[in-house]
């Protein structure tokens, strides 16, 4: 039951952070290195303001029809999986649905036919609001990655010009890691007794404390005065809580303090 109540509490307070957030915006950029160039312009995701076609403020820019008739475009995004003449871009950001936490998005990347069959994409970690991502060939033979848990492809297959390059990917509202408190903000003693320190407290806007069911059991606007002195919680009883900080610069922040006397 403890397990359960735990995954409720840090998910309901990840969607109190994120209601706060302007919006949901996340970019990965690919690049792919064959013979003959390096092609740093690709780039996809998720962004609120998107919609699933051409989004000129998001820098998604028609290009001329593909594929050029030389190398200077190598790879490009199909903004319409579905038709082969369709828009094409160097980047295509989606849309994102208010009312689902989490949501998939499918990209498509048509290659040059004229380029070698070999090519190395590769991409940076993935943003925690990926829970899922993977690359593929539209026949499912020439090659297939988990895009969690490796940074690159290589792909050396004579078909590879031939057939798109497909993306997988599951969206979350909810990250799929915790970002604990930086070290500026180190809170001891952790057990605590019911009285604790916030290192250079002078740089926090507010605290707030819930409990395992996510009730809110102490909050503060004013911590700026705190200084070393020590943060008064022995009204609340033995167990598990979690501390969310925010910063100077709106900055989010969360530990887990265990109250045991």
């Amino acid at each position: 039951m403890k397990i359960k109540l735990f995954a409720i509490a840090i998910i309901t307070l990840f969607m109190c952070s994120l209601s706060r957030a302007e919006e949901f915006d996340v970019r990965v950029r690919l690049t792919i290195d064959n013979t003959f160039a390096i092609d740093t312009l690709l780039a996809f995701g998720a962004v609120s303001s998107a919609t699933d076609g051409l989004d000129a403020h998001l820098g998604e820019i028609e290009i001329p029809p593909f594929p050029p008739p030389a190398f200077d475009i190598f790879a490009v995004f199909n903004l319409d999986t579905t038709n082969i003449e369709g828009l094409f871009s160097y980047k295509d950001f989606r849309s994102v649905p208010a009312d689902e936490i989490e949501f998939h998005h499918r990209y498509k990347i048509d290659l040059n036919k004229r380029v070698p069959s070999i090519a190395t994409i590769s991409w940076g970690k993935l943003p925690d609001f990926v829970k899922s991502a993977r690359i593929y060939d539209e026949l499912g033979l020439l090659f297939s990655a988990d895009m969690t848990n490796t940074n690159s492809v290589v792909i050396n297959n004579e078909n590879l010009p031939k057939v798109p390059i497909y993306i997988d990917v599951v969206y979350t509202k909810v990250p799929t890691s915790v970002p604990e408190t930086k070290d500026n903000f180190e809170i001891y003693p952790n057990p605590s007794n019911g009285y604790i320190y916030i290192r250079n407290s002078r740089n926090i806007s507010k605290i707030e404390i819930y409990n395992e069911l996510a009730e809110l059991m102490y909050n503060t606007n004013n911590t700026n005065s705190l200084g070393s002195e020590k943060i008064n919680l022995v009204n609340l009883k033995n167990g598990v809580y979690f501390i969310k900080i925010f910063d100077i610069n709106n900055n989010i922040y969360f530990n887990k303090l265990i109250i045991n006397r």
